[in-house]
């Protein structure tokens, strides 16, 4: 009925909330991920001291675990366990660089030959490098790196947005007046 619930601050929120099956939500906020109860207590938060901030997710994967891309400086890519335990990071190749712009998406889509995902996510930091779509198997390893798009947006407020189609097709989004 569009009622309030509960509030929990957490200084503030980097893009979308993740929800698992059994209702916790997973939120990043600036370098650290805070897992909370249905009811809005923290549950347990992981913390990248390192990293200027999250920029794509956390989204939870198709195996249940949590998938996260942190800035510059900070762990890249990992996946957390739902009890908060880290299962692996990667840097990027190039390093996953946006400078704490948030709210990109990981997607996932099943690879063609077998029951492995993939995840997918784009970074498109204006003047500092070319717009990149990324795809990463669900154990870290990268599979690819590709320029995707143009992006102009001089604030640099814009992030690209993949979704993937049938048959694996992979659609990305980027600003560009031009």
């Amino acid at each position: 009925d569009g009622g309030l619930k509960w509030v929990t601050r957490t200084g503030g929120a980097s893009g979308p909330p993740a929800i698992s099956g059994d209702g916790s939500i997973f939120v990043a906020t600036d370098n650290r991920i805070l897992a909370l109860a249905p009811d809005g207590t923290v549950r347990w938060q992981f913390d990248d001291p390192d990293s200027q901030g999250t920029v794509a997710g956390p989204n939870l994967g198709p195996d249940g675990n949590l998938y996260v891309v942190d800035d510059l400086f900070g762990l890249g890519a990992f996946s957390l366990s739902q009890t908060g335990a880290l299962l692996w990071s990667h840097p990027g190749n190039p390093l996953f660089t946006e400078y704490a712009q948030t709210g990109t998406e990981i997607v996932f889509s099943p690879l063609p030959a077998g029951p492995s995902f993939q995840l997918y996510f784009g970074l498109d930091e204006y003047s500092v490098s070319a717009p990149t779509v990324f795809g990463l198997g669900l154990d870290g390893r990268q599979m690819w790196a590709r320029q995707a798009g143009i992006s102009n947006d001089p604030f640099m407020q814009q992030q690209q947005q993949i979704a993937v189609g049938p048959g694996g097709t992979i659609y990305v989004t980027s600003l560009s007046s031009s």
